[in-house]
């Protein structure tokens, strides 16, 4: 594989740059403390917007789109609210 520069500059021991694959185990070496928080995070809004009865399809476009989680949370107890005021109305 040909040697690239990486746009970060991460660099070998030696000095040489990372070629891309290794640039990219890098990467995911330096994301695996941020998934540590984060999954737990997803696992327990996925369960959330189930039970509120958002479809897969509907959670997974509020995670992509929404920036704040805490409003992710917001939304699906409100949903859970209502879906819970219009049985007991009926």
């Amino acid at each position: 594989m040909r040697s690239t520069r990486v746009h970060a500059k991460v660099r070998k021991a030696k000095g040489a740059y990372l070629n891309n694959r290794e640039s990219f185990w890098a990467g995911v070496r330096a994301e695996v403390p941020l998934l540590i928080g984060v999954f737990p995070f997803g696992m327990i809004y996925g369960a959330l917007a189930m039970n509120a009865g958002l479809s897969k399809l509907t959670s997974q476009m509020m995670s992509s789109i929404v920036f704040a989680g805490s409003s992710q949370f917001v939304t699906a107890q409100l949903l859970i609210f209502e879906k819970r005021k219009s049985e007991n109305m009926s």
